[in-house]
Order: C-alpha cells, then structure tokens, then sequence
C-alpha cells in the first residue's frame, strides 16, 4: 500500500540518520527450538506493519496512541519520532569517534546528554519502545499473550539475510543500509541505561548484533568505499549491495547464535565499537571545520513545500568561515529512495558571517527528505536529526504586511523603477544610496542586488571624504547585514514572510537611520523559465532584462555579454538577471548569456541614443539647438519607436514630449536617424532631455533544444530508469547518498546544478546513448581486474571506449564505425553500480603539466590597470570610470581567488587545448597551514570591459598563507 500523500511530512536527516525502517525489538535466544517455524509471509507481513506504523505513520497503534486524524499524527512525527531520531544521531556520532580512539568534547556529551533527557522526561521514548514491542506482540506472540522472541528472531533471520526481498524491487523487505542496524542498538542502548522495558531490550541488544552481522556478509559494502565517504561500510553496505551467493544457511547462522547469546549487554557493545574502527574512518575534519545545520524550515505554500535550510561553518575556535563553498545535497527519504524519487543539489548561498542557505522546492508528494552538506574539499558532517510533520491542508499563514518607511532627520527614501529593477534611494547628508534589487520577488527566492554611490561634494576632496563615509554605512536587508562597501549582496527570502524578511535598514555608526521595506510578493511564486529568453534588440545604457532559469547569485562566471563586451551586472532572482547595456559596439551583432556553465547566443540589434546642446543651462528666453541621433539602425527590420520627453525651464519645438516611428527607409546608410529641435528658456535655469526607443518583440526564439546523451539503467534487459544528460554536460560524477549510489553530470569537471539523480536500486547493466533511444543489444562483460568504464563521445558518435582499473585503461571495447550506443554489465561484484567515465572531444594527450596553488589567501588588492592603450591606472585615478565599477572589481577578484585557490595556475608547462591536467592529490603541511610560508605576491587578470573599448588588465597583491607547484600529466 502506499502511505497517505495527502500530507507531506518532511524528515530532514543528516547522514541519514533515520531510526526505523522495519526496525525491531530482537530477543536474546537461549535455545531456539527445532519445532519453531515461521513462513515468509508471516515476516513479511509484520515487516509491513512495522514499516507502516514507524515509517509512515499509520496504523492501529498510531491511532490507539495518538488518535486519529492527520493532526494527531503529526503528533508522532514532531512529539516523538523527530527528538528520538536526533538521540539516535547523537549515540553513533559519538561511538565513531569512541572508535577511533578519539575522546567526545564536552559539548558533544553535555549536547546527547539534553537529547536523552529530553526524549525521557517528554516520554517519547517510552512511546517508541511500546509501539516497536507492540507489533510483535501482535505477530508473533505466545500462549500467554507475550512476545514468542523465537519467532520474531527467525523474522529477523530472515530480514537481515536477504530472504524476504521482492523481486525486481530492492529496499522492499529487507534493509535500506548498514547504517540502521546501528541507529537500533543506539535506541536499544538508551532504552536499556534508562531503564526504558529495559528487560526487553536486553534481550533485543543481541538480536540486533547478529542481523547486522548477517546484513554485512549478505550485502558486502563496495571496495574502496571508505576513501570516499567517512561513514564507510555504515552506507556503502546497502540493499543494492545484495549477493545471494554469500546468504547464510542453518548451520552459519546457528553458529552465530551461540557466538552471540553468550555475550554481555557490555561485551555486545564492545563488539560493536570494534567493529566501527573496521567499517567507518574516524569522524574528523582535515580542513579543519565545524559545518552544522542552523535550521531547516519546511513551509508549504500551494502544492509545493518550500524548504529553507542554513548551514553555519566555523574553524574549531569557532570562528565564522565565509570564504568558502558550501553544497547541499537533498534525496527524497524513507528508506529506500526509487528511481524518479525527489533529488537536488545546490551551491548554497553565503549570506555573510559564515552562513550558508538555499531554498528547496519540494513536491507536496515527498514525505520526508534527506540532507547533508558539506563544503568543497572538507568531510564535516552534522549528525543531528531534525523532524518536521507539515499538512498539506493545514491553514497557511496570512502574510504580514511589509513595515512602515520611518526615517531621521537628514535622511529620506525614494522609490523608483527600471526595467526589471526595484530602486530605494537613500538620501543622507553624506549622498545618495541606491539599493537595486529584481522588481519581482516571491517567498523562498534567492536573490541578489547591488549598491550604487553618489557622494556628495563639490570639490573632488569632499566627494573623497563623503564616499568614505557612505563606504562605512551598514545595510540590514532581510535581517542580514552588509557593508556599503561590499557594493553586492545575495539573500534568501524565507517561505513565510514575516516584518524582517521585507526589511530594508541602513545603520550609520550603529545607529538605525531609515527603516523601509523591500517589495515582496505574497503570491504563490511562477514556475520555473524553461528556455532561456534573450532580447533581440535594446538601447545602450538602460537596463537588458534575461528571463532565464537562475540560481539568484551573481558567480563571476555568470556574464552576459553584448558584442563581446561584458554587461555590468545590477541584479538576479531564480527568474531572470538584469543588466546594465553597457556594451558601445552599435548595430547587429550578438548576445551571450552565460549561467551555471550553460552558454546561449543570439543576434541582437544594439541600438545608441545621443543627445546633444552646446550648454545644459540657459537665460530666460535664451535659444539653442537640440540633436538627437539614435545608430545602429541597419539592418532593422521593424519600426522603432522613439520618444523624446524634455523637462526644466525649457520648451521644445514641437511639444516637450514627442514620439516618433523609425522606419527601416528612414536609417542612414551609416545605420543612423537624427531629429533636430529648437530649445526656449522659459526662465533661467537648467533643463533635462531624455530619449528612449522602445525594442519591440524583443525575445529571441527558443533555440531548438539538443540532442543529448542518455544514460538507460537495465535490471537483466529491462528499463527501470534513466537519466538524460543536461545541455553542456560532458563527464560525469557519481557520490554516495542514503540508500545507495548517486550521480551529477558536470561539464568540465565542475557540478551542474540540479542535475544529480540515483541510480535505481536493481540496476545491473547500463545503456548509454547518443540518440536518446534504448535499443537493447549484446552485453559487453567486463575483463577480470576491471572496475570502471570510461568512453569518449565526438559530435554524433562513440569514438572509443575502454575497460579500466582504478582509472588506468586495460583493454579497448571494440565499436562499430560511427557507433551512437553500447551497453554493459556492472563492473564488480553483483548489483555493483557502475562507475562512469567522462565523456569528451579525442585529442591524443602527453607530457607534462604544472599548476601552482595557494592556501587561505588572506588579502587581494587592487594595485593599478591597464586599459588597451598602455596607459596605467591607478585606483585612486577616475578615468573611464573603470575604477567605479565596484562590482566588476569585486567580481574580477572572485575570479582571480578562485583560479589561485581552487584552479591553480598554470606554471610555465601547460596542455595543449582539449586535454587534461591530472594532478596528484593537493595536501598541505601543519606548517603551511599555521602560515610560515607565508608570502606575498602578484597577479593579473585580462578581460574585457565594458565601460572601455578594449581589454583591461588589472593588477593585482596577493597576501597568502602558503604557495606550493604541482606537476602532473597531461591526458584525455
């Protein structure tokens, strides 16, 4: 049966730790007798149950305990099940390490200290214990009414030895994993020193060693699982891991009983820990780093539940670390995620102070979700459980109203609107703040705005000072702080608004000056921009909006350029980013959106409007002549319409607000049109002459979408899943997630957002195609010694393929002349997954190759640029305005770190185009890290900017910790 989706129960674990699935009281056997017998059925059956009361939450017991109804329900996910599974988390984090020889922190004990009496005092645990003993009271009792421990202990024989399982569906009657055998005997282990039906769970302590014996020989973990995943055996021991050759018979597990029944509830333990310094490492960090989960918020809005999660990343001081990147990982839960189940992964978001979030839009139809995170190169894991019960149908909150706009003397707020963007502008005695944010903002968004400065001052001393000073005022937007100086901010809009999600304020010295409010919505939020939509015309200098699937953050990597020329970034929401059309190259010629490595072009008409009068001030009655000359007409295909508004003391001829149609038969031969109009001083004083022409169906047409690979999963020739690749996906990464092995295509070695999956449970063979089509055929069998595969794919064709061992190739697989598909059993043991090569262009690579990293750079500075004539400029100097583009600064020194830090660079010896850099694993000394190679260097950083015509090199310091060259070899 499948459980009730008509509410959504959210359980966010970390590590998977969830307690019960088809968890058990097991019993101490003395002596089982010869004449006790259960069928399949029977255990099955009470697996079932069990799955259906502790998993889903339904049943008699449920009912009897927590009445009826989906409100009492819930009752048992957030009163119950959520603290007992945080203990649960607690117990084995702290084992791990009792393991590994390491001694918990006294904030680690006092922390499972609170948790245990939490679930005690609130009774939760005796809850649990009673609901667990209950059912198989209910299956499998005796004469007198009691548990017959007999029956129940060949149940779990049965279970644990894989026996039970539905064919063609892993995870059904049998276990998800390793790792829940030892969340039981820490629930079994609390139950006992809290005297919780303590005589019961002596008995069972026992059974639960010996299921998860049985479970590790029956499942064997993958090879080589514990370089890659510290909880090791714990997940890489899982029901796809199943091998029916390795099952128990009689004899085996009649020895086992004896083995165990012997033992002491102490020696029990014992045991246990031993075998946890085998199967996991130790839980350690080598960055070092504390990652923990701040909060995870589930809210449903609609048919949707929104999730907004924030993760907290310290050093072991406790000090915050921002510099870094943080990724979430998110797998539909219960026990054993299916193929098509809810899966995403993200970057998330630094909101500043070693913060982290992102939001996740989750389908009402999930019932629980499993997450971890993790920053990139580091293994710092929070074990802790949060449980969350949400109804789809419970009564969502009505929005709170935005606050009031409040100010002090000497300071004002005015509100103004551009395409795409939402504008405050500050006053304050020192200038003007303008705070840009996207004009259509909804609950769970992440977004990101930018600051602008006008200083006041009429020598270039008091502008100096004034922006000093403006440099100095603090934002509070969304209840998150920022500096003016940063000029850029990303924030994530919580699922229920609330006074301080739609709070704009500015703080000058500490002192609250203006409280305003930024425009939210409070309407269900439009669903995602399936094909990016580039204008196909616009006018220099005002705002070119890109309506597009976004991540709302402002990567250097995320361009948008007009004839080559980069565009200078304002703001982004999940639905669209906006620029400014910075870009002087007029007339027809191309636009390039870049995001997430996803690149799309199309033409576009780049349209100048010059206005031109010998002075902007005149005497009463005073007269001058007036030009406005629009380029980059030719070519044009449409009329453009053209409006010229003037205001101040002056009047126009012909009207002070005209507008006009550009014909194609009007435009020069140069790609010009030009209006000539005569300006009267009304008065004295100075005037204002704005000219706009309007783009018309200004979207460029969806381009076609591409034909991509496609990778088939087969059980024994028969479909059960498959995965299509994601435009600009060329490899691919696999990485170990609850209940089994997971992928996410990448191009060119780094993640593609959102496109993680699973591989389904059952797999055993795969199909990979070029064509989108699955033509089933020969089975190609892997070489003895061989453990993963690897192909390369160019154009429409499979140029080779080879089997490999540890990534080094042992023999080609031979392919048909221009093949589009092949496919293979798993490498490995039986039900292995596979690990799958990257594909990319066939170059024959060699030699040598040199790349040179730097550790925890402290400081960047900007020393001076050099625009394309040669000539230098310093930071202090204004020329170009090159220097005032405090976002193309920041962003060239994102790039700059992240090419030292991240991508090393290139020491002299490089590959030639087309191949890799294979470099030896990058690991740095005590010494290097404490700094006594510290050292200072610099840099540069060559693009193209849009306020000049030309490339620009900017200069830059660098302040590291620690430099280190490394060599490597240059392959495909």
């Amino acid at each position: 049966m499948k459980p009730n989706r008509r509410r959504s129960t959210i359980a966010l674990t970390i590590l998977s730790a969830f307690l019960l699935y088809a968890s058990a009281a097991f019993i101490h056997v003395e002596a089982l007798k010869p004449e006790t017998t259960i069928t399949a059925k029977e255990a099955r059956d009470f697996w079932k149950d069990f799955d259906d009361h502790t998993q889903y939450g339904k049943g008699k017991h449920i009912d009897e305990t927590y009445g009826k109804g989906e409100a009492n329900r819930l009752k048992y996910f957030n009163d119950d099940l959520n603290p007992v599974m945080t203990a649960m988390g607690g117990c084995l984090n702290i084992e791990i390490k009792e393991a590994h020889g390491k001694t918990p922190t006294d904030e680690d004990k006092k922390n499972q200290d609170d948790r245990v009496k939490k679930v005690i005092a609130s009774g939760a645990m005796a809850r649990m214990s009673k609901l667990q003993l209950d059912i198989m009271k209910d299956h499998f009792s005796d004469s007198g009414g009691k548990i017959d421990f007999a029956k129940f202990q060949l149940a779990v024989e049965m279970f644990a030895n894989g026996e039970l399982r539905l064919p063609g569906q892993a995870g059904e009657r049998e276990m998800d994993q390793m790792a829940m055998w030892f969340y039981w005997k820490c629930f079994a282990s609390i139950a006992i020193d809290s005297n919780v039906d303590k005589s019961s769970w002596e008995k069972i302590i026992h059974s639960l060693e010996k299921g998860k014996e049985i479970y590790r020989t029956v499942y064997p973990a993958r090879p080589g699982v514990k370089e890659d995943d510290p909880m090791g055996e714990l997940r890489g021991s899982s029901a796809d891991r199943f091998d029916g050759s390795k099952q128990l018979k009689d004899d085996a597990k009649k020895k086992l009983r004896e083995d165990i029944d012997k033992l002491t509830v102490d020696e029990v333990k014992k045991r246990e820990k031993e075998e946890l310094a085998t199967m996991t490492l130790a839980m350690g960090d080598p960055c070092p780093r504390k990652e923990y989960f701040v909060q995870a918020e589930p809210a449903v809005r609609g048919e949707e539940v929104f999730v907004r999660t924030t993760v907290r990343v310290t050093d072991p001081a406790g000090v915050p670390v921002g510099n870094t990147r943080v990724w979430l990982y998110a797998s539909e839960g219960g026990f054993a995620p299916r193929a098509g189940s809810f899966i995403d992964s993200r970057r998330m978001a630094g909101v500043g102070n070693g913060t982290f979030q992102v939001m996740l839009r989750v389908p009402a139809s999930v019932l629980s979700l499993n997450l971890s995170a993790w920053e990139d190169g580091c293994q710092a894991f929070d074990t802790r459980s949060i449980e969350i019960g949400l109804s789809k149908n419970a009564k969502q909150p009505a929005p709170i109203q935005p606050p009031p706009t409040q100010t002090t003397a000497g300071y004002s707020v005015e509100n103004t609107n551009s395409p795409g963007v939402n504008t405050q502008i500050i006053t304050t005695p020192n200038g003007k703040l303008m705070i840009n944010v996207p004009n259509e903002l909804y609950a769970t968004d992440t977004f990101t705005g930018t600051v602008e400065t006008q200083p006041a001052g009429k020598t270039e001393a008091e502008r100096a000072q004034n922006q000093d000073q403006l440099n100095g005022v603090v934002l509070s937007i969304g209840g998150q702080q920022s500096r003016v100086a940063e000029k850029i901010f990303t924030r994530t809009i919580p699922a229920n608004l609330d006074r301080e999600a739609q709070s704009l304020g500015v703080l000058v010295k500490g002192r609250t000056v203006v409280n305003t409010a930024i425009r939210i919505s409070d309407a269900t939020p439009p669903p995602p921009v399936e094909n990016v939509q580039l204008p196909t015309g616009g006018q220099m200098g005002r705002n070119i909006q890109v309506h597009a699937l976004c991540n709302g953050e402002a990567e250097p990597t995320d361009t948008v350029k007009v004839g080559g020329q980069e565009l200078l970034f304002i703001a982004e929401s999940p639905r669209m980013r906006v620029v400014k059309n910075t870009s002087i190259i007029a007339g027809p010629t191309e636009m390039e959106f870049n995001e997430q490595g996803d690149s799309t072009k199309g033409t576009f008409q780049n349209i100048g409007v010059k206005v031109s009068a010998p002075k902007t001030s005149l005497l009463k009655q005073e007269k001058e002549p007036l030009d406005v000359i629009c380029s980059g007409l030719q070519g044009i295909q449409q009329n453009v319409p053209l409006d010229v508004v003037t205001t101040g003391v002056v009047t126009m001829s012909g009207g002070n607000t005209q507008h006009f149609e550009i014909h194609p038969s009007d435009v020069r031969a140069d790609g010009t049109y030009a209006q000539n109009f005569t300006l009267t001083a009304q008065e004295a004083g100075a005037f204002n002459v704005t000219a706009t022409v309007t783009w018309v169906n200004a979207v460029n047409p969806p381009p076609p979408p591409p034909r991509r690979p496609v990778l088939f999963f087969t059980r024994n020739g028969v479909v059960i899943g498959r995965v299509v690749a994601p435009p600009g996906a060329n490899d691919l990464r696999y990485f170990w997630v609850p209940g089994g092995m997971g992928g996410i295509w990448t191009r060119n070695g780094q993640p593609i957002l959102g496109s993680a999956f699973l591989v389904p449970p059952g797999t055993n063979d795969v199909h990979f195609s070029l064509t989108g089509r699955f033509v089933p055929g020969q089975q190609l069998v892997p070489p003895p010694g061989a453990n993963d595969i690897e192909w390369d794919w160019e154009g429409n064709h499979i140029t080779e393929a080879w089997w490999t061992r540890d990534g080094q190739r042992m023999d080609r697989i031979p392919l048909r002349a221009e093949s589009k598909e092949f496919q293979f059993d798993f490498p490995g043991a039986p039900g292995a997954p596979p690990v799958v090569a990257q594909g990319k262009t066939t170059i024959k690579c060699s030699g040598e190759c040199k790349r040179t990293f730097y550790y925890k750079i402290a400081k960047i500075t900007l020393t001076a640029i050099n625009d394309s004539s040669g000539s230098r400029v310093t930071e202090k100097d204004e020329k170009y305005g090159v220097l005032s583009a405090e976002v193309e600064k920041r962003q060239m020194i994102k790039k700059l770190q992240n090419r030292l830090e991240t991508e090393g660079e290139t020491s002299g010896v490089d590959c030639k185009e087309g191949c890799t850099c294979r470099l030896p694993k990058l690991t740095w000394t005590d010494d290097e890290k404490k700094g006594k190679a510290r050292g200072n260097d610099s840099h540069s950083v060559t693009e193209r900017v849009a306020s000049q015509n030309g490339d620009v090199t900017w200069e830059f310091s660098v302040e590291f910790t620690a430099r280190k060259e490394v060599s490597g070899k240059c392959e495909q």
